[in-house]
């Protein structure tokens, strides 16, 4: 993260645009792992299918 952050200023980005695309990467990370969970839950409870 270091190397980033430094990247960044360096590129003229303010602590405050930093922050946007850390939440914004975290919000994207977010949305796939629900997705994954809800899968499996689905999975957990689906009795009817043999495992494959």
């Amino acid at each position: 993260m270091e190397s980033h952050v430094k990247a960044a200023r360096r590129a003229g980005a303010s602590d405050e645009q930093v922050m946007e695309a850390i939440w914004g990467a975290a919000e994207m990370r977010a949305g796939a792992s629900w997705t994954h969970a809800l899968k499996a839950v689905e999975m957990i409870g689906d009795t009817d299918k043999p495992d494959s």
